[in-house]
């Protein structure tokens, strides 16, 4: 139900492995040789990984390590609706929220707009893709280098499509290479646990 890629950086291809392992599923992985950065290699990671042919594209970040029910539960919570799905520390993104829905047992929860800023992993209904790379490059010329990564551009683009977010409970994705990333330096003092979350919509309309 859903095409996996991995993408890399030459300098974290040693986890890939393992994390593949634990998906227990194949996945193509696209490394970042000629250091063109984090979107060109997303972007292409996107491209692949909608070509696989399956209902939901997803692109796994190389320091983001699943845990073994991961896949099948991020299969069971996509089935039957249209949804994305990214991962991200759970207390910069509505906290209060997050424990409610983990005190009530339930399964996923809302998060407002704008509260998305990271993505450690997404996942999405393969018919989104496109759209999702051409919002992008279309935005390219206002977002410089990479002053706008992947997960950002898809927070805007989800925003500016009035896609409703829901984040997985509870989380199933360790951020293994933290304290590596460039998050870890603007964000010192967060954990380094991210939450899973789907973006739930009826329809997508074109921006």
């Amino acid at each position: 139900m859903i095409g996996i890629v991995v993408q890399a950086v030459p300098s974290r291809i040693a986890m890939v492995a393992e994390h593949i392992r634990l998906l227990g599923a194949d996945a193509p992985v696209i490394v970042d040789v000629a250091r063109a950065g984090n979107w060109p290699t997303a972007r292409r990671s996107w491209l692949v990984a909608a070509a696989l042919g399956r209902p939901w594209s997803m692109v796994l970040q190389d320091d983001m390590r699943p845990s073994r029910s991961f896949l099948a539960r991020m299969t069971a919570e996509a089935h039957g609706r249209r949804a994305v799905s990214a991962f991200q520390p759970a207390h910069h993104h509505a906290p209060a929220l997050y424990a409610a829905a983990v005190a009530g047992g339930e399964s996923s929860v809302s998060l407002p707009h704008g509260s998305v800023a990271w993505g450690g992993t997404v996942a999405m209904p393969t018919e989104l893709v496109a759209p999702f790379v051409a919002f992008a490059d279309r935005h390219a010329a206002a977002w410089p280098g990479s002053t706008k990564d992947d997960d950002v551009r898809l927070t805007l683009f989800l925003g500016a499509n009035g896609v409703p977010i829901v984040c997985l409970v509870p989380e199933e994705l360790r951020h293994v290479g933290y304290q590596h990333s460039e998050i870890s330096a603007i964000h010192s003092a967060s954990g380094d646990w991210r939450r899973g979350c789907m973006y739930s919509e009826d329809s997508c309309r074109s921006v």
